[in-house]
């Protein structure tokens, strides 16, 4: 291969790998409200949130937290035992992939980094999940982390990092 072509192949490369996603903040904080309202149980709300988050960027860490919490969603709300849980774990996996992707991004949305917004709502499905997913220490661990951090650039952040501690000193859902 001569040096010319190895050249355009490291910069293809690099420039596949170092790849910036620009979400549509517009269309986020819709499919965002949509979200909050499936997870208060708003009828049809979950088919709703996915349907506004199929339309972002799938790729962005923080539209793969929420895909993975909206498939949780959609376990919680399935009328089949197998099926509630195919669905939960398969929310989780996203929900684990978002993590890994964004966790440690300083990137922000709005005035949220993209860490502390991506943890927030992986912590809050995890605290909200029964004890058979085991979940629930990652869940302290999680909001441990978020506690800890001095930085909280949004009260909205704030409020809900109170919520998921609530709702992980009420122990695990049997």
């Amino acid at each position: 291969m001569s040096k010319y072509k190895l050249v355009l192949l490291f910069v293809a490369i690099s420039m596949f790998s170092s790849v910036s996603y620009a979400l549509d903040e517009g269309k986020f904080f819709k499919a965002q409200k949509i979200f909050f309202a499936a997870r208060a149980g708003s009828d049809g709300a979950v088919e709703k949130a996915s349907n506004a988050f199929a339309k972002l960027d799938r790729k962005d860490p923080v539209v793969m937290v929420y895909k993975g919490a909206i498939k949780a969603l959609e376990g919680r709300d399935s009328w089949m035992p197998w099926n509630k849980i195919g669905l939960v774990e398969d929310g989780l996996d996203i929900i684990d992939k978002a993590l890994k992707k964004g966790g440690n991004s300083k990137k922000k949305v709005k005035d949220a980094r993209y860490d502390i917004l991506i943890k927030v709502v992986a912590a809050s499905v995890m605290a909200d999940l029964p004890g058979i997913f085991k979940r629930h220490q990652e869940a302290i661990d999680l909001h441990q982390e978020l506690v800890e951090l001095k930085e909280f650039a949004s009260p909205d952040l704030k409020k809900h990092i109170k919520k998921i501690g609530k709702v992980l000193k009420k122990g695990v859902k049997k």
